[in-house]
């Protein structure tokens, strides 16, 4: 007996439009905020006693301190850091999905503009916002780990776009053998 072959559905976990690309970019992002995080923890332990100017709790005690006049506990600046990452990564890795309109990232290529431009919004916009002093005054290695911040941001947001986008053929009803629908992610 002849079965109909069930449609293709197209984007992360089923569908179609925008909202399997916010899915993507939210996922993509998550891990990239999640890698950062990680890598600024190394980063403040190789500079030992010195802290870089863009770690989340320097950053909020600047911003606080510039806004109010007052200064803030490094717990509360911790926690209130980790609420700013956590909505600022996958916030970048969402609008990087929907400026690319589903095509597949190309790595180093991608990874690098991306990585530059989160630098570059950084450097201009974190001492604008008086979150960091100003970019003149920064130690050289601040700078080049910030840098090596975005670059991981991008390559981790990058590799993980394109593993969403990786296409299994069809799904096989265990069962029966019998392929239930072909998918394609992305």
């Amino acid at each position: 007996m002849n079965r109909p072959s069930a449609p293709t559905v197209r984007g992360v976990i089923g569908g179609e439009g925008r909202c399997p690309q916010l899915m993507s970019g939210l996922i993509a992002g998550a891990l990239a905020t999640a890698a950062e995080a990680a890598w600024t923890r190394a980063q403040v332990r190789m500079l030992g006693s010195r802290k870089p100017v863009f770690t989340r709790e320097v950053m909020v005690s600047r911003m606080v301190r510039a806004a109010t006049g007052h200064s803030v506990d490094r717990r509360v600046a911790g926690v209130l850091g980790g609420g700013m990452r956590a909505g600022y990564g996958p916030s970048l890795a969402v609008l990087w999905t929907l400026l690319r309109n589903g095509r597949p990232p190309r790595s180093v290529h991608d990874t690098c503009m991306l990585g530059g431009l989160i630098w570059a919004f950084e450097i201009a916009a974190l001492p604008a916002a008086r979150a960091t002093p100003p970019l003149h005054t920064w130690p050289v290695p601040d700078t080049a780990l910030d840098l090596s911040k975005g670059l991981l941001f991008a390559a981790i947001t990058n590799a993980t776009l394109h593993c969403l986008r990786l296409r299994p053929r069809h799904l096989v009803d265990v069962s029966r053998g019998i392929p239930r629908r072909r998918i394609e992610w992305l």
